[in-house]
């Protein structure tokens, strides 16, 4: 027997979409479902009418549609995480149904049977905490065209490492669905990002089991005036400040996952690194930092003191001295301080030692990379012939990004799990 109480709450988020929100509204409403489901939309103080829409739609569907419409603006109010655990609990407090599914104010869903497939699915495997789909991107700045997300290209379990790297891109963001019990991540660094799909993906995780459907269900509107893609992703300073949350967040997981994950972490870390610093090599050391300063602005103190290891890091760069405070911590930890990689980057951290009075025993590289026996006036080995104890050995992974990861599981492998890379910012 149908039970009357929704077993799916619809969270919708939206600010100034009255363009937009009917589309998404209209597709909720479309769905074919042998289970009860309701629409509840928090609106963020639009300016351009959106409250009407709203006001009109609950009219016509008063035991479906609810609302939470904010007073004023929270988003430009409130620190970004004060903000985002504030919305989900105002959510929480009104859904009924056992799942949330999401989807923005300027987004929609293209398929009708959505809710009934991930739903179906949900139910009948209990450890899977989140199910996502498919979905396609819709331009609609200069031109207008279509193109498939397509992230993972079949039907499969996907674990935390490809929530972590994105290898063919995030999942969309109104494709997910998942349990109502870890919709308010207490505990679990919540709201640490302005965008907190990523956050919620790896906190279903790391709790159950996430499963994807190679279906095209949902569309994402891209660069709709207002947007996130428009006010965060093109604007450089919004953007460097994604790039700061995005490495705040990942050093979080990894302490709240205990490291189980850090080799990915790491990487993962270590390409937003170099990307942030990349962008912003035109840039001097004042211009950077009054950016950081900026980002910095209420926000924790733990937050502020990773900005100064990343102002410290830029240094570094730009004066291509690796030798940074998280590095020289990271020296006096260890019995045995090695080198990963003699190259150019393992050759440029040997000088950063030297030029700071910091001793370092040797150089290491792969089993069959050893081209000779010297580097700096130090020894070189290969891993399987490093003569110290491995678990007295702390190793700086000294090369570049695209061997990165190489290197760390080449470590990993021969029982080396002490490490950290060039900047520091993660590690043992």
């Amino acid at each position: 027997m149908k039970s009357d109480l929704p077993l799916v709450s619809i969270w919708c988020m939206t600010y100034n979409h009255r363009n937009y929100l009917k589309d998404a509204i209209e597709s909720f409403l479309r769905q074919e479902t042998d289970f009860e489901y309701e629409i509840i939309i928090h609106d963020d103080a639009s300016t351009d009418g959106t409250d009407e829409i709203i006001s009109k739609y609950i009219e016509m569907n008063t035991k479906r549609i609810k609302a939470v419409i904010q007073p004023y603006n929270l988003y430009s109010s409130l620190p970004i995480k004060s903000f985002n655990l504030l919305v989900a609990t105002a959510l929480e407090e009104k859904t009924l149904g056992k799942y949330v599914a999401l989807c923005e104010g300027d987004d929609f869903w293209l398929d009708r049977h959505k809710l009934q497939l991930q739903v179906d699915y949900m139910e009948a495997h209990s450890e899977c905490t989140l199910t996502a789909h498919n979905g396609v991107i819709l331009y609609t700045d200069n031109r207008i065209s279509i193109e498939a997300m397509d992230p993972y290209g079949c039907d499969k379990d996907l674990s935390v490492e490809e929530l972590l790297m994105w290898y063919h891109g995030n999942i969309p963001t109104a494709s997910m669905v998942f349990k109502r019990e870890y919709a308010v991540r207490k505990g679990f660094f919540a709201g640490t990002m302005a965008s907190g799909d990523w956050e919620q993906q790896l906190y279903c995780a790391v709790k159950g089991r996430v499963h994807y459907f190679d279906r095209i269900m949902s569309c994402y509107r891209a660069n709709t005036p207002g947007s996130y893609t428009c006010t965060v992703w093109g604007n450089d300073r919004k953007r460097y400040g994604i790039r700061l949350d995005q490495m705040y967040f990942l050093r979080l997981f990894d302490e709240y996952t205990k490291g189980v994950y850090r080799e990915f972490v790491s990487e993962k870390l270590y390409h937003i690194l170099i990307t942030l610093f990349e962008e912003n090599i035109d840039s001097d050391m004042e211009q950077f930092k009054q950016m950081c300063d900026e980002q910095g602005r209420q926000k924790d103190m733990e937050y502020n003191r990773f900005l100064c290891q990343i102002v410290e890091a830029f240094n570094g760069f730009k004066e291509n001295d690796f030798c940074v405070e998280y590095i020289k911590e990271f020296v006096k930890r260890h019995k045995y301080l090695l080198i990963m990689g003699d190259g150019f980057y393992g050759k440029k951290m040997a000088k950063s030692l030297i030029n700071s009075s910091l001793d370092f025993d040797g150089f290491l590289v792969s089993n069959g990379y050893k081209q000779h026996e010297e580097e700096c006036g130090k020894p070189v080995w290969e891993i399987k012939a490093l003569p110290f104890d491995k678990n007295q050995c702390g190793v700086i992974v000294s090369v570049g990004f695209d061997k990165y990861s190489e290197m760390i599981q080449n470590l990993l492998r021969c029982g080396i799990n002490k490490y950290t890379y060039l900047y520091g910012i993660i590690g043992d």
